[in-house]
């Protein structure tokens, strides 16, 4: 009888629901259907209430950021405070058991799984990284990073670092954790959004660190215990290089308790050429580059490796300045450009105006074109826009907000490159985004594209190109296939011999107004390169190793307005299941670099 209970319990049920004339299992199956459409009501509506309290957070954090960098700390505490409550009201509309679960249901998973990890770090930035950083800003501000009448504050930066250490984990683990989204699986609904977000945390992630690290850097390498000495390196893009371009303006910059100071300068002219290598070089360098990366200054920076680069650099400049540099500092004139919309325009005793959108275009151009057949006057111009635009920087009338954010998009495009000669320093610039190493990490395989003119001349000013790398098999052993496509292209004018020799060399290499660039293609530690096509046609491989890298060079002829489309196919080494990241070498055009890309081993 016992057994039989069950039953009539359930069919006494259904007759109160009105369901007695539909069998158990079925009833069953309604009732399911029933509880999971019940579920999807409610998780609708809390996404709506939590996508509302994101909106609202995403505007408090606009206000924030923009009260922080105007000195209002009373209205940002106030701002902060509604952020916290915000963020708090999302993560709360997001959590608990049901929310966990719902992120293993299929087809809606990915989606629940996703507005889960937006609210919660973005609760924790608001409730952690945020509320220091506003205390500190009371006593200190952006331009604390900025100089005031030639000096850094170095005091006030040691006061800014408890704040920033926190600041700068908990964004990057925020980073992290949304970096692992995978929006291309969201409703569409979802995607742009969160896409846009992730890109708002990665942004100040990276300013996080920035600023973490210079306030842990700075006071060391701008002379608070000693005088320092740093070589000034302006790259010039138009004769292109593997970390930018060929070094070309050099300036003396003395720091000492944070007051900044340019002493002589020089270009390439003042190095000359060496008999012997200036250093020694590897086996492998030699075979790579050749010695001529350590016999002409031209070509020191043939390597991607800007520590390695700039030994070299530094071995050629203490014999022709006569000083013990302490370190290399490289910028190109795209971060001049950048910095010129925070320091405002600057004239030349040439009488050139040098503005944020000009900057580019005088100096990479416009001066080979005024002064074609005097070297020493394109010199005089390029040690002059250096100068002038150092001076209004530590002059203290910049725009401290627009120069921080000139120097942060700079090194997201690895176009500001610091090495110290002292092994600590440069033990934690390493550890930043401004070192410029040669990344070679197995896990996490990096793949290079790295440009190198070979026409001599300045030509790469019309040089138009883009990488782009996808993993797009996983093999045994963690190891993933890699297809990189590369574009090269010319913007020439037709009739580009007719350009001065200063653009277009003499025509030793190639006829005048054709480019010449050989293309470095670096594998992943380990990998290897297993077919190289230009325009879809077979090449041979052919190349070197360094480093425990396999590198290929592809030389590449282009006439004006003629295209190159490259393509790469590679394996990583085994045990090499993460993200892999691709580097190329900063041109004109403004372009992210250290690109990471999904994985195809998940």
């Amino acid at each position: 009888m016992a057994s039989r209970r069950p039953g009539r319990q359930v069919r006494r049920v259904l007759r109160r629901v009105g369901l007695d004339d539909v069998s158990p299992r079925q009833a069953v199956t309604t009732t399911l259907v029933t509880l999971l459409l019940l579920l999807l009501v409610f998780f609708v509506w809390q996404a709506a209430r939590a996508a509302v309290a994101l909106d609202r957070a995403r505007e408090q954090s606009t206000t924030l950021l923009l009260q922080l960098a105007q000195g209002s700390t009373d209205d940002a505490r106030s701002t902060a405070a509604q952020l916290r409550d915000s963020t708090a009201d999302a993560h709360r509309h997001t959590s608990g058991p049901l929310w966990a679960l719902g992120s293993h249901v299929p087809v809606v998973g990915d989606d629940i799984g996703a507005m889960r990890t937006v609210a919660a770090q973005l609760d924790l930035i608001a409730e952690e990284a945020v509320p220091p950083v506003v205390d500190v800003s009371q006593k200190i501000g952006i331009q604390t990073f900025t100089p005031r009448d030639g000096r850094i504050d170095l005091e006030a930066l040691r006061t800014l670092r408890p704040a920033l250490d926190r600041a700068d984990e908990v964004l990057a683990e925020a980073d992290r954790q949304l970096g692992s989204i995978d929006t291309g699986s969201l409703v569409g609904r979802l995607r742009e959004p969160i896409t846009r977000l992730r890109s708002d945390v990665a942004t100040g992630a990276f300013a996080a660190s920035a600023a973490h690290d210079a306030a842990d850097l700075l006071p060391e390498m701008l002379g608070g215990e000693g005088t320092k000495r740093y070589l000034l390196v302006v790259q010039n893009n138009a004769e292109v290089r593997s970390t930018g371009g060929l070094p070309g303006s050099l300036s003396v910059i003395t720091a000492k308790q944070g007051k900044l100071s340019m002493g002589k300068q020089g270009g390439t002219a003042t190095i000359g050429i060496a008999d012997k290598p200036v250093v020694k070089l590897t086996a492998d360098e030699q075979s790579v580059f050749s010695t001529a990366m350590a016999t002409d200054f031209r070509d020191a920076n043939f390597t991607p490796d800007f520590p390695r680069a700039a030994q070299i650099v530094r071995a050629f400049a203490d014999k022709a300045f006569d000083t013990t540099f302490d370190g290399v500092i490289s910028v190109d004139p795209v971060t001049l450009g950048y910095l010129l919309d925070g320091v405002g325009p600057v004239l030349l005793d040439d009488g050139t105006q040098l503005t944020a959108s000009s900057a580019v275009d005088e100096l990479l151009h416009g001066v080979y074109l005024r002064y074609a057949d005097d070297l020493a006057q394109q010199d005089r111009v390029f040690a002059d826009a250096a100068r002038s635009i150092f001076d209004a920087m530590v002059g203290g009338d910049a725009d401290a907000q627009r120069v921080v954010e000139a120097l942060v998009r700079s090194a997201r495009e690895n176009r500001v490159l610091v090495w110290s000669k002292d092994d600590s320093i440069e033990g934690a610039v390493r550890r930043t985004g401004l070192s410029g190493v040669l990344p070679g990490g197995r896990k996490n395989p990096a793949v290079g594209v790295y440009l190198n003119d070979s026409t001599g001349a300045k030509m790469q000013y019309y040089l138009e190109s883009g990488s782009a790398l996808r993993s797009i098999r996983c093999l045994d052993g963690d190891r993933q296939v890699l297809d990189l496509r590369t574009s090269l292209a010319s913007s020439a004018p037709a009739n580009a011999s007719r350009l001065p020799v200063s653009v277009t060399g003499r025509g030793t290499f190639f006829p005048r107004g054709v480019q010449g660039v050989n293309v470095r293609i670096f594998a992943p530690r380990g990998g290897s390169i297993d077919e190289i096509s230009i325009d879809g046609k077979r090449q041979t491989v052919s190349g070197g190793t360094l480093d425990g890298r396999q590198v290929a060079v592809v030389p590449v002829r282009l006439k004006p307005g003629e295209d190159v489309a490259v393509s790469v196919r590679m394996t990583t080494a085994p045990g090499a299941p993460g993200r892999a990241v691709l580097s190329t070498t900063p041109g004109i055009q403004p372009a992210a670099n250290d690109v990471s890309t999904r994985s195809a081993c998940g």
